[in-house]
This record gives structure tokens, sequence and C-alpha cells, in this order.
């Protein structure tokens, strides 16, 4: 289930998880079309990226400007445990 954090909260939730979790970083951008200069596919592209604790906790520092957040903007962060190994991958963003 997809938590809501203020940056203060996403940097308290990763330094809480255990040793060997796993931190996910979504990716989304728009595809271009070709032949349609300026069209896009509106986040057409997306995968995912594994990064470090530190990496993961740098950029949920830096992922909102303090006047969204004010208004209300938040981190969302999904964690999920595997079946097989028992670890849990935080989903970030």
């Amino acid at each position: 289930m997809t938590s809501l954090y203020t940056k203060a909260e996403a940097l308290a939730v990763i330094k809480a998880a255990p040793s060997g979790s796993r931190f996910a970083v979504h990716i989304r951008a728009d595809a271009p079309i070709i032949d349609k200069p300026g069209r896009v596919f509106s986040a057409g592209l997306a995968s995912y990226l594994l990064v470090s604790r530190v990496t993961a906790a740098r950029l949920c520092a830096s992922a909102l400007s303090e006047t969204l957040e004010k208004r209300g903007g938040r981190i969302p962060i999904a964690p999920s445990v595997s079946e097989y190994s028992g670890l849990t991958t935080y989903w970030i963003f």
C-alpha cells in the first residue's frame, strides 16, 4: 500500500528500513512522437532504478520544494515484501 510522506517523514522511513532492504525509484518521461515536433506521449516512457539507501534519501530530501510541501505535496512510498526472499523493496515516487 502506498503511503504519502513529507520530506522529513520519507527520510525517517528510509533510515528505519531494515538492513537488506532495497530502494527503487520510478522513472517516467514523455516519449516524443516521430515526425510531430513538439508532440509527445505523456509519461510514455516508464521504468525504475534500484538505488542505494543514501541515494534514496538524497532524492527524497530534494523531491519537493518547501512551497509544494506546505501546499500538501507529498512523497509516495510503497513497501513491497518479496514472497521468495522476504526482503522489502521501497518503491519511491
